[in-house]
């Protein structure tokens, strides 16, 4: 067990993830646009029969997003091939329509199983939504909605005044155009995205539902929406038009990506990852994606498969990203020694633990007999609540970025020695101090088992300093399993896949496995970056207004 902070949230996620708002973009108001010569040679070419692909779905898009279909999955066993021969992992994906997820097949395939991310067939057209005016081929640009000059004009400045940033002014004159023209939908757009912008989401749905009530094709509303409904905790609203969005845009990832984010809101995990996965067919290079799919994985059990497009990663960013199918946090940097397990007595803040072993546990067996001021892991973070497949894992923190406060002041009083140990090596202190890591004393009963996962970051290492160890108690990091020893320390990266057992008697508390948990910077890491918190904002996949 490690600490996980900061969270996956979500692009998330944890990690939690959310699609990102559009901006109002006037010369997107007609939605989707296709060449009128396009459109006249699909409409001259007679429809085709749905093909089917090597697993019987029939090639289409979405045309009965409601239906369970049987998932598709074209992967392979192989023989391991040697590294500088390793071929692109990936999985074998159409963007055609998405179906039903079946995580028993996936586990069936087994370790050596690849996957490779490739194009199956076009969308079939019949399937795509075109907006109307493209299907007219008399028809010049979208209708104006009989908005006149001066109106269509008042809309333009409206729209500039939100690109400046000043989204007062812009409510203001737009919401005279929505009761003078209430059947054109970009007032009702642009005022909702005044509105969303501070904060009334609400009053903004109403606004974005108008305006697609009158153009179903404008992209930039439905996301808006869909991320005012997620925000909302309306998330079965979201869900349906996140796939509707999915419907109009059959080839831009970001619409799958915000579809997957929705599904992993609904705990969906298992569809969540295919929206995740369409979204890679279409960029096989979007960072996020990888990361939103792989907690999605690991959530649904599929580890062998994380694994898998861990490789894909690896082989579509030249190892910009990820460099180890083992080691997948969301928050990666290139440069760092990467492995499972480190050399504890090598490291000073290791040695200084150990031999103040006797006083430290003490200090965790006092607080053992005051369980109230013990807590379930997950109070402090859902998502480490749902690392916990079985018993219990409670935790006594003691430096978790806010020991400037008084959260847990009483914790820190309990335990002078330990204290004094943790602040005086920086490593640790300012590790906690800005959000990375924290320090605690970590308990788990028998009979518990910690889900596989990787940490949120390679910047930091993690320490355990074994307390009170029965037997029965492992610790797997990276495919390599270890244990504790009272009075030992044991370092491991916990950006690595990992997973912890207690194997000892259920219910007999007496045997309960007791570390000192201590995050700390990478010794790799720079130091002048120690006292910063972890820019997340490129990997996390949360909402973010867009003004451009």
């Amino acid at each position: 067990d490690s600490s996980s902070s900061p969270k996956r949230t979500s692009r998330g996620a944890s990690r939690d993830s959310s699609p990102k708002s559009s901006s109002p973009n006037h010369s997107n108001q007609g939605g989707d646009s296709h060449s009128q010569q396009q459109q006249q040679q699909q409409q001259q070419q007679p429809r085709k029969k749905d093909n089917k692909n090597s697993s019987g779905l029939a090639a289409g898009f979405l045309s009965q997003p409601k239906k369970a279909t049987k998932q598709v999955w074209q992967a392979k066993k192989t023989t391991a091939s040697p590294p500088q021969k390793e071929e692109p992992t990936t999985i074998a994906t159409t963007n055609a329509r998405i179906p039903a997820f079946d995580v028993s097949k996936l586990l069936a395939d087994g370790e050596k199983c690849t996957v490779k991310l490739v194009r199956a067939g076009a969308v079939d057209d019949r399937d795509r939504i075109v907006p109307p005016w493209l299907k007219d081929t008399k028809r010049q640009g979208p209708p104006n909605f009989g908005a006149t000059a001066e109106q269509l004009s008042a809309m333009e400045h409206g729209l500039a005044l939100i690109k400046g940033g000043q989204l007062a002014a812009a409510e203001g004159i737009l919401q005279p155009l929505c009761a003078s023209v209430p059947h054109h939908p970009h007032p009702f757009f642009f005022l909702g995205f005044t509105m969303q912008g501070r904060g009334a989401l609400t009053e903004a749905c109403g606004c974005y539902a108008h305006a697609l009530a009158r153009q179903p094709f404008l992209i930039a509303a439905r996301t808006n929406l869909v991320l005012a409904l997620t925000a909302l905790e309306r998330i079965d609203e979201a869900g349906s038009h996140a796939i509707n969005a999915c419907r109009h845009e059959p080839e831009n990832a970001k619409r799958f990506f915000e579809a997957g984010v929705v599904m992993s809101k609904l705990g969906k995990q298992a569809e969540a990852s295919h929206y995740y996965q369409q979204a890679l067919v279409l960029d096989p290079k979007f960072v996020e994606a990888y990361v939103n799919n792989d907690a999605a994985l690991l959530a649904a059990g599929g580890t062998v498969w994380c694994r898998a497009f861990a490789r894909c990663a690896r082989h579509h960013l030249q190892g910009k990203f990820w460099c180890n199918e083992w080691q997948r946090p969301p928050h990666f940097v290139n440069g760092l020694t990467s492995r499972p397990f480190w050399d504890a007595a090598t490291m000073a803040l290791c040695r200084d633990l150990e031999e103040n072993f006797a006083a430290i546990r003490d200090e965790a067996l006092a607080a053992l007999s005051q369980s109230a001021t013990w807590g379930n892991v997950g109070t402090r973070s859902t998502h480490d609540a749902s690392l916990v497949a079985s018993g219990t894992w409670r935790e006594y923190p003691l430096l978790c970025g806010d020991q400037a406060g008084t959260s847990y002041a009483a914790n820190r009083a309990a335990c002078p020695v330990t204290m004094r140990l943790l602040e005086s090596h920086p490593c640790a202190l300012l590790c906690a101090k800005n959000g990375v890591g924290e320090s605690l004393f970590s308990r788990l009963t028998p009979g518990s088992k910690l889900r596989p996962h990787c940490g949120s970051t390679n910047t930091r290492l993690t320490c355990h300093l074994g307390l009170r160890v029965p037997a029965g108690c492992t610790l797997m990091v990276g495919g390599v399993s270890r244990g504790w020893e009272e009075g030992r320390c044991v370092v491991f990266d916990d950006s690595f896949e990992h997973e912890v057992s207690h194997h000892g008697p259920v219910g007999d508390t007496s045997v309960d496995r007791v570390v000192l948990l201590v995050n700390f910077w990478h010794p790799d890491y720079d130091m002048k970056n120690w006292n910063q918190p972890l820019d997340m904002s490129s990997v996390r996949g949360e909402s973010a207004y867009n003004v451009a």
